[in-house]
């Protein structure tokens, strides 16, 4: 009961403090003309103000920070550096745009910084037959995935809504997991993070009146990625169940759709680091999905990942999970070009018609002119 208590204080504090001063952010950036302008490759037509991950900053430590007074480690004090260097360094980078090689870099140290604090990838949990990872693959594996994670999910915030309600929906499982696995540090900061975040949507919904920007992607991208290391860490020895692949199933979305533009920019002969409108979001916007609309569909898919992967475990186990989880990735990919290819077919069908109709037109314009 106790517990339950703590985990409605949390997500209350981190709601309420997010909710009032989002509002006092987007005012105060406005009239600064901290404004994230339109371009080619953004899809929204008017500046809209950015920062708005101060508000998920600071509803997520009002709500932690006193939990620091009864549970601190090593660990503990990585992660909560970690969150406050994200959070000035997209700070800077919204304001600022900083170098893309310093963010790298940082981000790259802060991961080395966890994977020494003790939070590794130590096993593969079976798959495959591989359980315990040698020292050095564990720290490779580690940084590599945290990196990769933050980029992945601060690329996906790119429609209204998109990267907050897919880190809301992801903060909320985590919730559950840490929650039943009796980790209250990481279940009442899992909650916390959740209740920010559904605060920010209440003003990031199409039309939105802000932007979560760097400030924001970046810290939450950090926070969902270690905080799920964490859990597939222990998971072959507090939890008792194979639920930690699940964890997996709350990654995959932001790391397919990062894979996948890569992949196609290489593809097409383009560097793999020039940012363009290749994304899933983008995708679905150009299928005639609105923002609303886009977002609900990638979270759907999210959530489908998430339950197809616990039926899979609890049915047929870890690897035949994981193949799932690839093959309703490559499933969603496939069934979204195939669409794409059917719209434009059909709107190339009608062009002919028109050009066809318009040449017979003309000829008879021409026979009437010469009689």
């Amino acid at each position: 009961m106790l517990l339950f208590i703590l985990l409605f204080i949390s997500v209350t504090v981190a709601f309420s403090v997010s909710y009032l001063a989002i509002p006092k952010i987007i005012k105060h950036v406005a009239e600064s003309n901290w404004l994230d302008q339109p371009d080619e490759r953004k899809v929204h037509k008017n500046a809209i103000p950015t920062m708005g991950g101060i508000g998920i900053f600071i509803g997520f430590m009002a709500a932690v920070l006193p939990l620091l007074i009864f549970e601190i480690n090593i660990p503990i004090a990585v992660i909560m550096l970690g969150v406050v260097v994200l959070f000035i360094t997209g700070l800077a980078d919204d304001r600022f745009d900083i170098s893309a090689k310093f963010r790298l870099f940082l981000q790259l140290f802060l991961a080395f910084l966890v994977a020494a604090s003790g939070i590794r990838i130590e096993s593969a949990l079976g798959l495959f037959g591989i359980y315990e990872l040698a020292e050095p693959v564990q720290y490779i594996l580690t940084i590599f995935l945290i990196a990769g994670f933050i980029n992945a999910f601060n690329m996906i915030d790119g429609i209204d809504g998109l990267a907050g309600g897919i880190g809301a929906i992801n903060a909320l499982v985590l919730t559950v997991l840490f929650t039943l696995a009796g980790d209250f540090f990481f279940a009442l900061s899992s909650f916390a993070l959740f209740g920010a975040l559904i605060a920010f949507l209440r003003f990031n919904f199409n039309p939105a009146k802000i932007f979560m920007g760097d400030t924001g992607s970046m810290l939450i991208g950090f926070i969902l990625v270690v905080f799920s290391i964490h859990y597939l860490q222990n998971g072959t020895t507090i939890y008792t169940d194979n639920s930690t692949l699940l964890v997996v199933a709350l990654l995959v979305f932001p790391c397919f759709d990062i894979f996948r533009t890569v992949l196609f920019r290489v593809l097409k002969g383009k560097s793999p680091m020039k940012p363009d409108k290749s994304h899933l979001h983008h995708l679905l916007l150009k299928l005639g999905a609105g923002h609303s609309m886009a977002s609900a569909i990638l979270y759907a898919f999210n959530l489908s990942m998430i339950l197809c992967t616990a039926l899979m475990l609890y049915y047929f186990g870890s690897n035949a999970a994981l193949i799932a989880c690839v093959i309703l990735c490559f499933v969603l990919m496939e069934t979204l070009a195939w669409v794409k290819f059917r719209i434009v077919s059909g709107q190339s069908k009608k062009i002919d018609k028109k050009i066809k109709s318009l040449t017979s037109e003309n000829r008879f314009l021409k026979q009437i002119n010469i009689k």
